[in-house]
């Protein structure tokens, strides 16, 4: 997964606004959003490990059942692999290692927390300072209909397999011998490639088949788990406006360029123009400028007089989205202990 640093923007779009008067191009950047919890900030090293599943049975009854467990083997391992990239991406840990190994559980022990002796040398022997643990994992499936309205062929029925996946972890802080969290993550995932299970126990028994199928579920539950622990970084568009004056579209160039210090040199003295539309455009711009540069108290200040001066519905609804991050910025300076 490649998610690209906060300041790395492109173009994407633009499109014509008010008969051609003003126009709004589109740009994509990404921006961090703050996990779900907040974990101990002297923490900074994280460890995975796959505690999921029983010993296999020393013989199998059938070629399905074989596959399906090596599904479940193969999905606990990419999970917790994906995972750990994932975490590795983020700004707030140093690192996060993996143990490739799975560590097999007895059927009686298969809900019980690890002992703390084992935690502390598992986190001694990788220099970790929390321990991520998949504790027990299942895949269901199961065969749904859907139907839809077709102009040509009327309404249509199809099937597809339906995938819940059920997965549970705990956070174990050795220095502390405390369980930060035990959670249950349920995430569902569609195939239109399988419409009866008839089908599905067919492929699956394939190699390439199994890998794909442990591919798609493993990619939905590692994210979900990743972010819930770590900060991350999130694609999202933001708009700008560009009129038919010279300067407007110079610092549009600029822009696309990812020269934003250049496009807010042209941009800022437009704020104070006599014509009020291309004053409180020049402010929106300006409030973009300032959110890639991460100022975004200034943004809110820049678009609260865009929205005086060329109250629009772009402006209002960009307020919105910095006032949302300005509260998001004070979690994530708890989670990265800045304050």
């Amino acid at each position: 997964m490649n998610r690209k640093r906060f300041h790395n923007l492109f173009f994407i779009l633009t499109i014509f606004l008010f008969s051609g008067c003003m126009t709004i191009g589109t740009v994509q950047i990404e921006v961090i959003k703050p996990a779900k919890i907040t974990i101990p900030n002297n923490a900074r090293t994280v460890l995975v490990i796959n505690n999921s599943l029983t010993k296999p049975s020393s013989k199998f009854t059938n070629d399905v059942q074989k596959a399906l467990f090596k599904l479940d083997t193969t999905t606990t391992q990419l999970i917790s692999a994906i995972t750990t990239d994932i975490i590795n991406e983020s700004p707030r840990f140093d690192t996060c290692v993996l143990l490739p190994d799975i560590y097999f559980r007895n059927p009686d022990d298969l809900f019980l927390q690890i002992e703390w002796d084992d935690i502390t040398a598992l986190c001694n022997q990788n220099n970790a300072d929390i321990l991520l643990s998949l504790e027990a994992f299942g895949i269901n499936n199961s065969i749904r209909e859907f139907s839809y309205s077709d102009d040509y062929y009327g309404l249509v029925v199809t099937k597809k397999m339906v995938f819940t996946i059920n997965s549970m972890w705990r956070i174990y802080i050795p220095s502390t011998k405390k369980i930060m969290e035990k959670r249950v993550f349920r995430d569902t995932l569609y195939f239109d490639e399988f419409h009866s299970k008839d089908d599905y126990y067919n492929v699956i028994t394939r190699d390439e088949a199994n890998l794909y199928v442990a591919k798609e579920l493993a990619s939905v539950v590692a994210m979900n788990v990743a972010d819930r622990i770590a900060p991350y970084w999130q694609p999202v568009e933001r708009e700008f406006f560009i009129s038919p004056n010279n300067n407007m579209k110079q610092a549009a160039i600029y822009a696309y360029r990812d020269q934003w210090l250049d496009a807010a040199e042209l941009w800022n003295p437009l704020t104070k123009n006599e014509n009020t539309k291309l004053a409180g455009a020049a402010c929106h711009n300006m409030a973009l400028a300032c959110e890639v540069e991460g100022k975004l108290d200034i943004a809110e200040q820049w678009l609260e007089k865009a929205v005086a001066k060329y109250d629009n519905y772009l402006s209002q609804q960009y307020l919105k989205i910095i006032k949302t991050r300005i509260k998001e910025s004070t979690v994530l300076d708890k989670q990265f202990g800045v304050k």
